[in-house]
């Protein structure tokens, strides 16, 4: 009787079994074609392994679109990883002022033997031209650049800021003097043969040793992204890849031949916190750039501020004060430029960050905003002043 008895329930058990698998191995299936399947739009391309070891300090992202079936899209996905990590492992490469690379004669190889002539890259000599035009002695104030970003980055930079630490104070100003003597540090190009040399006054260099002073003399400082993504996007244009937007940490951008226009968020600070006010419309080839005084969604490593003076001072990436005690009136500047480079947009901004007063800021902005358009917000005003058209 025992045994009549449990068959119809083992019977029932291996049935439900089966259909338990059945569900199992269809959710299964379900599952990996969802996770599988694509779909027209935008995707973040990540860099590979072997260019985050060598570049991680780039900043730079991209967002590429892609479409056609499911299988075409994950193969141009994959194809413009290929290809973005190639573009920034090379641009970081021959920008880095730190390290030199076998076979290759870069920023950090004029710094490395100053007195002597090097022929170099195209893509180099390029940069140094262009940023020497638009930077001036800033390109050759490597020292004063390096002493602040130190500054900046911390464990508590309000307490070692030159408005709080005299020492600092009194080395800051030592650097500027030192870099602000004719011929301290003088940056050579010839266009014949593409040469570029570097040299170093006596006296700077008796001053760096006395001042223990290493840091490279070139440095792009914070256009230093903005030539960054004007490398990579000429180079993935070159490979067949220009439906992407570049963008910097920095807030640097340049949107290649893209299909769909994206958007920039603008903010500004109020009641002690960012708050988005617009979003710009962005189109193909459109280069973009936007100052933010204060930190913007968590990114306030390298931000911080300082209370002196009755005001109230932002420290952050875009400035490079040689007066710490000079104060921007300048509280955000979102700029858009068709048909302009990441670099050229860049140099606009900074330009109106430099800003003294309201009145230069205005004419400044204004000026920056020729063939593209502006918005910006002022640090005790309501509102915003729009200048230029809206694209």
């Amino acid at each position: 009787m025992k045994t009549e008895q449990k068959k119809p329930r083992v019977a029932l058990r291996v049935a439900l079994l089966v259909i338990f698998l059945l569900l199992a191995v269809a959710s299964f299936t379900i599952g990996v074609i969802q996770f599988i399947h694509r779909d027209p739009g935008y995707y973040d391309i990540a860099l590979n392994d072997d260019t985050k070891a060598v570049a991680f300090g780039s900043g730079i992202s991209l967002t590429y679109y892609a479409d056609g079936s499911s299988s075409e899209i994950r193969h141009t996905v994959s194809a413009a990883q290929a290809a973005y990590s190639n573009a920034v492992l090379h641009a970081w490469q021959l920008l880095d002022e730190t390290a030199e690379y076998p076979g290759l004669t870069n920023l950090a190889t004029l710094c490395a033997h100053p007195g002597d002539t090097f022929a170099v890259p195209e893509r180099l000599y390029h940069v140094l031209s262009d940023a020497r035009a638009r930077m001036g002695e800033r390109l050759c104030q490597g020292a004063l650049w390096a002493e602040w970003q130190t500054l900046r980055y911390l464990e508590e930079p309000e307490a070692a800021d030159p408005l709080n630490d005299p020492t600092e104070l009194e080395r800051l100003r030592a650097i500027a003097q030192a870099l602000a003597k004719e011929g301290a540090v003088t940056l050579t190009l010839s266009e014949e043969g593409q040469t570029a040399c570097l040299t170093l006054s006596d006296a700077y260099r008796q001053f760096a040793e006395e001042w223990e002073i290493d840091a490279p003399p070139l440095n792009l400082g914070a256009m230093k992204q903005a030539y960054l993504i004007d490398l990579v996007a000429a180079e993935l244009r070159e490979a067949g890849f220009d439906r992407g937007v570049l963008m910097s940490e920095s807030g640097i951008g340049l949107a290649m031949d893209i299909p769909v226009p994206v958007s920039l968020r603008v903010y500004r600070y109020a009641q002690d916190a960012p708050k988005e006010i617009a979003a710009l419309k962005i189109e193909k080839n459109t280069a973009y750039a936007q100052y933010c005084a204060f930190p913007v969604a968590g990114e306030s490593y390298g931000k911080y501020t300082v209370e002196a003076e009755g005001m109230t001072f932002w420290r952050n990436a875009w400035l490079t004060p040689e007066d710490p005690a000079r104060r921007s009136p300048l509280e955000t500047l979102a700029l858009t430029l068709p048909g302009a480079s990441a670099a050229e947009t860049a140099e606009r901004v900074m330009y109106c960050a430099a800003s003294e007063n309201l009145v230069e800021l205005t004419q400044n902005t204004e000026s920056a905003a020729r063939n593209g358009y502006a918005m910006a917000a002022l640090w005790g005003e309501d509102g915003l002043t729009e200048i230029g058209q809206r694209p």
